[in-house]
């Protein structure tokens, strides 16, 4: 007996599983990849978006679909270079980034005689040619390239954000974003004393002068020229260009400075947070700069929250400071033995700490650099404890840190006894967040 069997399978073949996951799945898993990542470097193949587009061609497709995972890339050119036709690379990246083009340029010098020159600043014409679309911009420049800013002027229209750096002296104008209407981010570093520039001032809301400060004069009629601002900072050692009456200046709310002359020179109603970071090396201006805050506090009629004080000792004029202060919401001193050899002010100010002195304060922190290991941690004492027990009892504060630095934190012996180290780690387990350390510069000891 013969059969004829005639069979017929039908077999839809199946594609892989890692090309079965829906589309709107995959181009959330991709922007939150991508957002795992603080930026892509374009010259490194294993970074994100390369490495999600060479998968598949579905997963290249997706990729290219969305601007938000090729934005906010960093491009070091003498890297980028070496790479296979770096001028097709980064074009294409930048039609990837459609409308928002967030970057960093990376490289601060150019060899004049090396045959990279030519390929340099054929990439920066690349992203200067799409300047409209710059959003976040951080820019490293060698001063070779500063010319070519100049084709920036009334091409930034979406810029917000503008970070620029230019370890040069020989720099004398920096011109190109005078006008970016939506620019109010700004952050200066490097460049000569007296370099000029222009900003569209009335916009700034942050602005951060980090240029070489010897030598020169700030002008504090920028503050008049920003009334919108509500942030500055600046290293400027000396500040030469007197004013007959201190600037006045309504929405200013933070600042930090390294100069007295500087307090000396404002009237800041609405400040609500200061830094004081003067040079070590400067003595009279560190011994002036505690009083000249108190003279800004008592001018301007303001209550600080947030104070930050670096090499200033924490005198008298600290507690004048803090008395006008009753809304100080955090506490910040870097003290250099040399400012209080035997922490006799610290120990006068947790004395005063217990009472009714800032009572909001919730937040401690204490630096101490000590040569001398046995007098490092002096002002830790039974009156120390008590002042954070009194503190603890109110619910207000809720970090204390104290760090000393010695030469040898590994045989340093903290001061407190036994008891005083059980009673503070009881408050850690109500939830205080709080830590006492001895370091060096190669270990750290915890204590409590």
């Amino acid at each position: 007996m013969q059969f004829d069997i005639n069979l017929c399978v039908d077999i839809n073949v199946q594609p892989p599983p890692i090309q079965r996951i829906p589309l709107e799945l995959l181009m959330e898993i991709f922007l939150w990849a991508r957002a795992e990542y603080d930026s892509l470097d374009l010259a490194d193949p294993h970074s994100l978006p390369w490495t999600l587009s060479h998968v598949c061609s579905s997963w290249r497709a997706t990729a290219m679909s969305l601007p938000e995972i090729w934005t906010d890339f960093t491009l070091n050119p003498s890297r980028l270079i070496w790479k296979r036709q770096p001028l097709a690379l980064l074009t294409a990246v930048t039609i990837h980034c459609r409308h928002t083009l967030s970057f960093t340029w990376r490289d601060l010098t150019i060899d004049g005689g090396s045959d990279g020159d030519h390929l340099l600043k054929a990439l920066f014409q690349v992203l200067i040619t799409n300047s409209d679309s710059w959003k976040a911009v951080q820019l490293e420049l060698p001063y070779q390239l500063m010319p070519m800013l100049s084709q920036l002027h009334g091409h930034l229209s979406s810029l917000t954000d503008l970070h620029f750096s230019c370890y040069s002296s020989s720099v004398d104008t920096i011109e190109g974003f005078e006008i970016a209407p939506r620019l109010t981010n700004v952050k200066i570093r490097g460049l000569g004393p007296y370099t000029r520039f222009s900003f569209p001032w009335k916009n700034l809301v942050h602005y951060c002068d980090h240029r070489i400060p010897e030598g020169r004069a700030f002008d504090l009629d920028i503050l008049n020229k920003a009334p919108r601002l509500e942030a500055f900072e600046s290293n400027v050692r000396q500040q030469i260009l007197s004013v007959p009456t201190p600037v006045f200046h309504d929405r200013l709310s933070r600042l930090s400075v390294r100069d007295s002359s500087f307090l000396d020179s404002l009237t800041l109603p609405a400040l609500k947070e200061i830094t004081l970071r003067p040079y070590i090396a400067d003595e009279t201006h560190m011994d002036t700069i505690l009083p000249s805050l108190v003279g800004l506090i008592l001018r301007s009629k303001c209550s600080l929250h947030h104070l930050s004080v670096y090499d200033a000792a924490p005198d008298s004029d600290l507690v004048h400071i803090l008395e006008m202060s009753p809304e100080l919401k955090s506490l910040s001193l870097n003290i250099p033995r040399s400012r209080d050899p035997s922490s006799t002010h610290l120990k006068s100010l947790m004395s005063r700490l217990q009472g009714v002195l800032v009572t909001q304060l919730g937040t401690l922190a204490i630096n101490r650099y000590d040569r001398d290991t046995s007098e490092a941690m002096v002002f830790l004492d039974e009156v120390f404890v008590e002042m954070i027990a009194r503190r603890h009892a109110r619910r207000a504060l809720r970090t204390v840190r104290f760090d000393v630095w010695v030469p040898e934190a590994g045989s340093y012996k903290c001061p407190l006894s036994e008891g005083s180290v059980r009673r503070l780690k009881g408050f850690q387990e109500e939830g205080l967040e709080l830590c006492i350390r001895a370091n060096d510069f190669g270990t750290s000891k915890r204590y409590v």
